[in-house]
This record gives structure tokens, C-alpha cells and sequence, in this order.
């Protein structure tokens, strides 16, 4: 009973601290929000996203569950950027984004039979693409100028980062809660079957 609500805490801490960033990187990747989101409110996001990934981080490395210890170490470190300053906002976030590419790879890489190994192992291929994109569109709005003055543009290609940040956590939430979705999956499965037996 214990191991199972370790599980469950796991899943419920990591699916915390991954959706927190994504929602981070909706909310920067949009011109216009609907809902008006102070700057305070994403630090209170980074803040509890910051204390899901530690606790993930302690009970995955017990657990020996790379993918979600990959991911929340992603999440702590992207939390940990928010609070501070020069340099060290360049380096935790470059260690967010390997991370999350580590995960992916991990996850790729996971030795497990039939469909959750193949659903797994798509995830994890997904994730780790959408992390070198991040790295690669934050590093080429840092450093390629655009020769436009073009609003439009302008907007896309510095919105760019935020979307593959978004992206990338997102499918970082599906990996990490296939648990759960697997146990619905069986007992719509088990419903299905036991009324066709009827």
C-alpha cells in the first residue's frame, strides 16, 4: 500500500512540475492572454512547480525512476532560474533543457513490452526533439539578429522559445502520467469486455 501511494505521489509531483513550466511558456508564447497573469503569479508557479520537482527528485532517485527524476529535475532547474540572475538564468535553464532532453532519451531507451513500449518510447522521442528545439530557438534568438523590422515576425521568432518550452513539458506530463492512463485504459477495457460478456 505504501509502494502504491509513493506511486501515486510521484506521478501526482511530476505531473505538478512539468505542467507548471508549459503553462509558463503558454502564457509567454501569447501576445494577448485572455486572462491577465501577473509576473508574481508565475513565480508562486515556479515556486510550487520548484517544490513538486523536489520532492519527485528524492523519491525518484530511491525509486529508480530516471524519466521522472530527468523531468523534475528539468522543472527545479527551470524554477530555480526565475530567482536568479546573470549567468546562472543562461546555465539553469541550458540544464533544464538537457534534462529534459535526457528524459526523453531515457524514456526512448526504457525496456519495456508491447504498446506501452511503443507509446513510451514515441513520447520519449518527442520529448527529446521538442528539448533540442527549445535550446535551439532560445540560443538562436540570443544570438541571430533579424534584419526586419516587421512586428509579425518579430513576434513569432521571440515567441518561438516559449512554444517549444510549452511543447516540450506538455509531453513531458503525458510521459510522466501513463501510470494513470494505463489504469484507466484497463478498467475501460475490463467495463467493455464484461458488457460484452453480458
Amino acid at each position: 500500500m505504501q509502494s502504491r501511494a509513493q506511486e501515486g505521489l510521484v506521478v501526482g509531483g511530476a505531473v505538478l512540475a512539468a505542467l507548471l513550466p508549459a503553462l509558463a511558456g503558454v502564457v509567454r508564447a501569447l501576445p494577448v492572454v485572455p486572462v491577465d497573469v501577473s509576473p508574481r503569479t508565475l513565480v508562486v508557479g515556479a515556486v510550487v512547480s520548484g517544490i513538486a520537482a523536489l520532492v519527485v527528485l528524492g523519491l525518484g532517485v530511491r525509486r529508480r525512476d530516471p524519466v521522472r527524476t530527468a523531468v523534475a529535475l528539468s522543472a527545479l532547474a527551470l524554477a530555480a532560474s526565475w530567482f536568479a540572475a546573470g549567468v546562472f538564468v543562461v546555465v539553469l535553464v541550458a540544464v533544464a533543457q538537457a534534462a529534459l532532453l535526457a528524459a526523453g532519451v531515457l524514456a526512448r531507451r526504457a525496456h519495456r513490452t508491447g504498446q506501452a513500449r511503443s507509446g513510451q518510447r514515441t513520447l520519449g522521442l518527442l520529448l527529446a526533439v521538442l528539448a533540442a528545439l527549445w535550446f535551439v530557438a532560445l540560443l538562436a534568438t540570443s544570438s541571430v539578429p533579424l534584419g526586419t523590422d516587421s512586428q509579425a515576425v518579430l513576434l513569432t521568432w521571440f515567441s518561438a522559445p516559449n512554444v517549444f518550452q510549452a511543447a516540450a513539458y506538455l509531453v513531458a506530463v503525458v510521459l510522466v502520467s501513463r501510470p494513470v492512463w494505463t489504469r484507466i485504459g484497463r478498467g475501460v477495457r475490463y467495463l467493455r469486455e464484461s458488457a460484452e460478456v453480458r
